[in-house]
């Protein structure tokens, strides 16, 4: 009798809100295509793109029958994963519960002391994950010691089998097994797109990252590449299944080289589809940023995080002050949008390192994407050793239960005091957004540019909705009731 598996997609949880949902989880969409090729039955429990409320959730685990229950999660989702797994813990067929994803990696030891988790998956679950079920039925619990890549609890010590190899050829892996999640959900994600285009879907193009930024928690250590054609082939696949017509490229290295991307460009242009993807000041070139726009590119993501030339050597970000004003500005002249994320409260963080950014995005005429993100040490990172060592994190447990969806100030990483930190951040993002806001008033033609896609989205909704719902769709997307509008909705 085939066994049953339950996988669980988390809700993104943000400062006590639900925030709307938006990618679909690639990580278990991969890893059930391998369970199911194993001659497992794999349902999914998506959370987040139904936004179900706990008691729903309550629910639907009492009414379900499954051996196993998988989930992936990140740090600040611990105290979900402990609320979840102990509810899944209270069903009377105890199913076993194997966690996977940088929470399982980082925190194993906490996770199987203080959570319904039986086994954290510590490499790639399209291998792990099979493995580690078929020891069970063939062999019982008492024998994943000889599974590599996990760690478990056996007779209450704590146990960490040896690493498990990469997936060295990344193109070998089979494509996710989109049709398991609510796919007709997420295809309606409201990109920052041009909304003609018709639905859309988040990708990767390889795992890993080569730069090592001191605060970024890394789920893979090696750095491996899918090949072009393989990505083409997906993105075709994708536009005959459902119609896809925008693509979101949801890590750091499809820009990780000028030929690269060239070939990218090349070869994803006649496919006429709108993309968008993450990328690197210190790789850009203006030519390749010609052939994205060219190639449908919308919009590139820039980790700039400050204008202190101090504090990106604190973080370890391996670039200067001057290549991220030259990227900033190349991706404008090419008529791209340059999406920018920055970063407050690093370790070091003083009035003169705020100064320098503040000039920074003046000079730039820029304003952070979603305003500024405050330092906040995740595990597995050196942000996260170095507040170890400051005395700042004493209990790993009390730390990740606090984490859960913080926006805000969580951890104060500077000599500022708490309330100094927030008044000093308060003012200088008032100060950037009004700068900003002051030149695109001077410069008609930018305020334009700006808010032309919003222009379009109204009137795409008007078009099918008319003005009222309309009307009544923004006012609740401004109020932030996730509840009162759902992503199938957006169009």
């Amino acid at each position: 009798m085939k066994k049953k598996i339950l996988l669980i997609h988390l809700p993104q949880i943000y400062s006590g809100k639900r925030r709307y949902p938006a990618w679909l989880p690639l990580g278990l969409a991969y890893t059930a295509t391998y369970l199911m090729k194993d001659g497992y039955e794999v349902e999914v429990l998506d959370i987040d793109a139904h936004m179900y409320s706990k008691e729903k959730v309550i629910s639907i685990l009492k009414e379900k029958q499954f051996d196993y229950a998988g989930i992936s999660a990140m740090a600040p989702e611990f105290k979900y994963v402990k609320w979840i797994s102990e509810q899944i813990k209270l069903k009377e067929s105890n199913p076993k519960v194997i966690l996977g994803g940088a929470l399982a990696m980082n925190n194993s030891e906490v996770v199987l002391d203080k959570t319904g988790v039986d086994i954290c998956v510590m490499g790639e679950g399209e291998t792990t994950f099979p493995k580690i079920l078929n020891t069970i039925e063939s062999s019982g619990f008492e024998e994943l010691e000889n599974v590599k890549g996990i760690s478990f609890l056996k007779k209450n010590n704590y146990v960490k089998t040896l690493s498990m190899e990469y997936i060295e050829d990344i193109d070998t892996i089979e494509f996710p097994a989109w049709d398991l999640f609510p796919v007709e959900l997420y295809l309606k994600t409201p990109f920052f797109f041009d909304p003609s285009y018709p639905n859309s879907m988040n990708m990767i193009s390889a795992r890993g990252c080569p730069w090592n930024c001191n605060f970024c928690s890394k789920t893979f250590k090696s750095v491996r590449m899918r090949s072009v054609d393989n990505i083409i082939k997906e993105i075709k696949l994708l536009k005959e299944k459902y119609n896809v017509g925008q693509i979101y490229f949801a890590e750091e290295l499809l820009m990780v080289s000028e030929k690269r991307m060239l070939e990218v460009c090349e070869k994803i242009k006649p496919l006429n589809i709108k993309w968008i993807c993450m990328g690197r000041v210190n790789v850009v070139t203006p030519k390749m940023l010609r052939k994205m726009k060219e190639a449908g590119c919308v919009w590139v993501g820039y980790g700039i995080e400050s204008g202190s030339q101090k504090i990106l050597d604190k973080m370890n970000k391996q670039v200067t002050v001057e290549q991220n004003a030259y990227g900033i500005k190349e991706t404008l002249k090419a008529g791209l949008r340059p999406h920018i994320q920055m970063m407050y409260g690093y370790p070091g963080e003083d009035m003169s390192t705020i100064e320098e950014t503040k000039k920074f995005c003046m000079d730039l005429h820029i304003e952070p994407m979603s305003g500024f993100s405050i330092a906040t040490p995740l595990p597995g990172t050196q942000l996260y050793t170095w507040a170890k060592e400051k005395g700042l994190i004493k209990n790993e447990f009390e730390y990740l239960m606090g984490l859960e969806g913080f926006c805000g100030l969580y951890l104060n990483c500077t000599d500022f005091s708490d309330e100094d930190l927030i008044k000093n951040l308060d003012k200088t993002e008032k100060e950037i957004n009004n700068a900003f806001r002051k030149h695109r008033l001077l410069h008609p033609h930018l305020f334009v540019k700006d808010y032309w896609l919003k222009f379009q989205i109204l009137y795409y909704a008007n078009k099918k909705y008319g003005i009222k719902k309309t009307i009544k769709k923004v006012l609740n997307v401004i109020k932030n009731n996730p509840k009162a509008l759902t992503r199938a909705e957006y169009e």
